[in-house]
């Protein structure tokens, strides 16, 4: 599967899916528009703003941080749309990964076989600021992410349907 293909995937499922203002529908254009986990988004509650500058985001597998900056993004925006109306407490993690797999175009799994819910839109994310030219360590930076190989996994990784 090609990136082309993951990214039109993705698309046709944020845009033909479920009514704007869905938990779910919200839930999924932050894991895409933010490339993080879905525990990261999740635990929201955990991360740290400060005011039109950063937002601190702890990462899932205890890692250290993530920190979204006022150059990489509104970090206003993100505040206040996911946090000050935070509902993802709804979201549950079956159910948000049962709709990407059943509403996606195509069913996506690693050539290992691990179908792929939530994750594709990390792996997507990580494949296209590739595509854009970052370098792996660039990617790693931006994400928070200290094992390089981690990066390069995604970058490599072969996504089949």
């Amino acid at each position: 599967m090609t990136l082309e293909q993951i990214n039109e995937d993705i698309y046709l499922f944020l845009n033909g899916g479920l009514p704007r203002g869905d938990p779910y529908q919200d839930f999924y254009n932050w894991l895409s528009w933010l490339g993080i986990r879905y525990n990261e988004l999740k635990n929201c509650e955990h991360w740290t703003y400060v005011v039109d500058t950063s937002i601190t985001i702890p990462l899932s597998k205890g890692q250290g941080s993530r920190v979204i900056t006022s150059n990489e993004d509104n970090v206003y925006g993100i505040w206040d749309n996911i946090l000050q109306n935070n509902y993802f407490f709804y979201v549950n993690t079956t159910t948000a990964n049962e709709l990407v797999r059943k509403r996606m175009t195509h069913r996506t799994k690693l050539s290992t076989g691990k179908y792929l819910g939530t994750y594709i839109f990390r792996h997507a994310y990580i494949k296209n600021k590739y595509a854009d030219g970052m370098t792996p360590q660039q990617i790693a930076a931006l994400m928070g992410e200290v094992n390089i190989n981690n990066i390069t996994g995604y970058i490599n990784s072969v996504i089949e349907y």
